[in-house]
């Protein structure tokens, strides 16, 4: 049976949406450099974790 993670769309997919919320909590919780840290993380998420995900697969 062929694994979720071995499609596209899913890896990616899960990426964008824990990227999208760390963005939502730095721009409402968060202020000054502790914010720019955490859009980093998020945009550091979007392009590891699919990489990650491939391996997984």
């Amino acid at each position: 049976m062929p694994s979720a993670f071995e499609s596209p769309v899913v890896r990616y997919g899960m990426s964008f949406v824990s990227a999208a919320a760390v963005a939502v909590v730095a721009f409402t919780l968060l202020d000054g450099t502790i914010r720019w840290v955490a859009l980093g993380i998020a945009a550091l998420e979007l392009v590891v974790a699919p990489q990650i995900l491939k391996q997984a697969a």
